[in-house]
């Protein structure tokens, strides 16, 4: 079978962060398709699903087709144009502000 991944917020956490279930968290979270119960601590105790890197979802419950593959690469995509945007907007702006000082030291120039 292949690696077991445990994750918080699609967010890879080491094996050694992380403790083993009480009985009573894994009875509540019934995590599916052999899916491990881990507790993790973030401000509290929070039980969660370890999943095969087949599976996917809360309790494992999601098998990963290409379809599912094809939208985690989009979002990745999209994540990166997201992180440009803002660069490329100050570079915009950052152009349009030398025009306008180019302008105003034309203008200067012609009334002197």
């Amino acid at each position: 079978m292949d690696k077991i991944v445990y994750k918080v917020n699609n967010q890879t956490i080491p094996e050694n962060h992380t403790q083993d279930c009480t009985d009573n968290e894994t009875q509540t979270l019934s995590c599916l398709n052999e899916g491990s119960c881990f507790v993790v601590f973030i401000v509290d105790r929070i039980a969660l699903c370890a999943c095969y890197t087949q599976y996917i979802g809360n309790r494992c419950e999601m098998i990963i087709t290409n379809t599912t593959l094809k939208q985690f690469e989009s979002t990745e995509e999209k994540e990166v144009v997201n992180r440009h945007i803002p660069g490329l907007t100050a570079a915009v702006v950052a152009v349009f502000i030398v025009i306008l000082v180019i302008i105003l030291i034309r203008r200067i120039e012609r009334k002197s």
